[in-house]
């Protein structure tokens, strides 16, 4: 799991993440002078790292906003292991990605970037 470098006593949002949406959130973030929200990318869902999950959020206010970002739609990838896995720790965490969808591609290239612009800006706002 690689947590972020800021200011833990500044950060308002965690977003968590897995994969290439992190590094779209990373450039979005710089891009935007973003200093308050942190990325972390979860590189092992399975077996799920509790304990590593618990450090990276003892490091933050317990208010903070969470966040699960995610490319594929929400019935698809990772958010309902994880959403299941933060409910057991007593955190709420919300999603940021593409509504569901029957299928994991739009078919459209152009369209494909509008939903990822709109999923990285939801996850950061």
């Amino acid at each position: 799991m690689l947590g972020d470098s800021l200011d833990p006593t500044r950060v308002r949002k965690v977003v968590f993440c897995t994969g290439k949406v992190y590094y779209d959130l990373a450039a979005a973030r710089a891009a935007k002078k973003i200093d308050d929200v942190a990325i972390v990318r979860v590189e092992e869902l399975y077996p799920f790292p509790e304990q590593t999950v618990v450090n990276v959020l003892g490091r933050y206010s317990a208010n903070v906003d969470l966040i699960w970002c995610q490319e594929e739609p929400r019935n698809m990838g990772a958010w309902r292991f994880m959403f299941g896995y933060f409910k057991g720790l007593n955190r709420v965490i919300h999603y940021a990605g593409r509504s569901k969808n029957a299928s994991p591609a739009v078919g459209s290239h152009k369209r494909h970037a509008e939903e990822q612009a709109r999923l990285v800006e939801d996850a950061l706002k």
